[in-house]
């Protein structure tokens, strides 16, 4: 008898000879000139009533988004029980973010490469060699005699759950075959299972979430997503994973569909245990932790591998407290005095360190410490190897905080500033860097939002002079909301950010991005404004930001079109 791993690696050309991997032009289930391709059925599709708000339903999230790697690791984690070690991990190349905002979501950075089919082709093999059978795989099958009737059982049971929708008739006819690779016994059936398993797990059906662009809402006409669609956006939004075999359930019994039981949907899905490591993914991709990942370490200037692990440690419990067990105002994030160190960091601080993981800290007393701003690992997000400037703070504050970009500097702009002397204060360089005509509409722009961040060194240290003997400042003045704003430290900064309206309105634009894929543009203003709204009037935390998002209209509205 072959064994599994042989009859793998012919699975990947029979499956494209079976159209599990068919190209049609667009990442879907249409073919190019729209029409709806051979065996496509609509018969499971419920339609979702959109919540009537002051500005229509906008635009709807991108449809057709490749699984980010965390979203891959998690659905298959949760799915099939198997936790990917980093080494498998590492096949997959990590995510980039590809438009402004940081997110790696965006539909803009998920096209297919080479390099990941070959990875989605190993990983698939290696997933379906070690998901259990027992308590595993054999919980989609209701028999296991060779016969069509329990392999077509199978296949739309294990279907349902990775395909997030129920299959229809020509997925069953695709699949079916790879049956017949396996010997034809009992002993068979579960050869040919993990077969089918690792078919799946390579299909576009599994690997993209594909929404199907015929639906229509029966009771007004229009076109709609299905319950199924709208249990997928959910639960990757919420979860950073695919739908449970419950909330599949829930759609189809139509609770995704009618207004109130919708909103009652998204409350179960947001308030359930999986919603942390939900949280925490946005909260990677919101405040681009995911940068400290790949940062290299500088030891010369104190910034250790186990510093930048701490780092991001730091500000995911610090963000996390904040949002999840306190479920207190977003704002809270600039004015929070409160923090959790581990041994490396705690000296950054100028705290005893603990003798081993992370201990809590109150920094009441301490003037330079507060909120996000001043952690460490904030500061160093977009910095140089060797150097933090004001310019690389000021940019991730307007990025992040402000939701606003400046166009790249000319060419010119590196032997412009390496032309200044070095000895000067990064107050003084950029000031004299930003009296180029050319470059003093952007540095006034976000200079003044990175002045308050010159005291501290590469690794947050804070300080009063530099490595020059210069004396620090960290007061200045901004213009936010249409009025400039003195502020005489740090803490006073961070307290105008907080009360600021466009930093309120930031904060939930940014999860709003998150939730649709794509940049937000002037379509979605509307949309955007009535989202703010509730935001505003829900006490501007994080559930509340997640809430008016999922329950929008915009979300759930059908997918442009690419």
């Amino acid at each position: 008898m072959r064994s599994f791993h042989d009859l793998g690696r012919r699975l990947l050309p029979l499956a494209m000879c079976l159209g599990l991997l068919r190209c049609t032009g667009t990442i879907g289930d249409r073919t190019t000139d729209g029409a709806t391709p051979r065996g496509a059925s609509t018969s499971s599709h419920v339609p979702v009533d959109p919540v009537p708000l002051a500005h229509g339903p906008g635009v709807g999230p991108s449809a057709g988004r490749r699984l980010t790697k965390g979203e891959y690791t998690n659905t298959i984690g949760d799915l099939l029980g198997v936790v990917l070690r980093s080494d498998d991990a590492n096949l997959l190349p990590d995510d980039q973010p590809a438009t402004g905002g940081g997110f790696r979501d965006d539909i803009q950075g998920l096209l297919p490469t080479a390099v990941r089919t070959d990875a989605y082709e190993a990983l698939a093999t290696l997933v379906s060699e070690r998901v259990a059978w027992a308590g595993g795989l054999s919980t989609h099958a209701s028999c296991t005699a060779p016969t069509p009737a329990c392999r077509e059982g199978f296949i739309r049971h294990l279907g349902r759950v990775l395909y997030r929708r129920p299959l229809d008739d020509f997925d069953v006819g695709n699949l079916a075959p790879l049956f017949d690779l396996a010997p034809n016994d009992a002993a068979g059936f579960e050869v040919g299972a993990r077969l089918v398993t690792q078919a799946m797990l390579q299909s576009p059906h599994f690997l993209y979430r594909l929404e199907r662009l015929d639906g229509v809402d029966s009771s007004t006409g229009k076109a709609a997503p299905s319950a199924y669609e709208m249990a997928t956006r959910l639960s990757y939004l919420a979860w950073l994973s695919a739908p449970a075999p419950e909330l599949l359930d829930a759609a189809e019994r139509g609770e995704l569909g009618a207004n109130e039981s919708y909103a009652a949907g998204v409350q179960r899905v947001i308030s359930s245990s999986p919603a942390r490591r939900g949280f925490e993914g946005y909260a990677e991709d919101w405040l681009q932790l995911y940068r400290l990942d790949t940062r290299t370490p500088n030891e010369q200037r104190g910034v250790s591998q186990a510093l930048l692990n701490e780092m991001k440690e730091e500000t995911l419990r610090f963000a996390s407290r904040i949002a999840l067990t306190e479920h207190g105002d977003l704002t809270d994030l600039f004015t929070d005095k409160k923090t959790e160190l581990g041994p490396a960091l705690a000296p950054i601080y100028g705290v005893m360190a603990p003798a081993q993981g992370f201990a809590s800290y109150d920094l009441s007393s301490d003037p330079h410490r507060i909120g996000i701003l001043t952690q460490p690992g904030f500061m160093i997000l977009r910095a140089a190897p060797d150097r933090a400037t004001i310019v690389h703070r000021g940019l991730m504050v307007l990025r992040v905080f402000l939701c606003s970009e400046v166009p790249a500097p000319p060419a010119n702009a590196a032997t412009r500033i390496d032309s200044i002397p070095a000895n000067l204060t990064d107050r003084e360089r950029f000031a004299l860097h930003a009296a180029a005509p050319t470059c003093k509409a952007c540095h006034s722009t976000f200079d003044p939002l990175g002045h308050p961040f010159e005291p501290y060194d590469l690794a947050g240290k804070f300080r009063t002079q530099d490595e020059f003997g210069n004396d620090l400042r960290s007061d200045g003045e901004v213009m936010l909301d249409g009025a400039v704003q003195a502020y005489a430290s740090t803490a006073s900064f961070a307290s105008i950010l907080g009360k600021s309206a466009s930093v309120q309105r930031c904060l939930v634009s940014k999860m709003f991005q998150y939730g649709l894929g794509r940049s937000l543009d002037d379509t979605d203003q509307g949309a955007l404004d009535d989202i703010a709204l509730r935001f505003e009037g829900a006490g501007r935390t994080y559930l509340a930001a997640i809430t008016a998002v999922a329950t929008s209209p915009a979300f759930r509205a059908m997918a442009p079109v690419q």
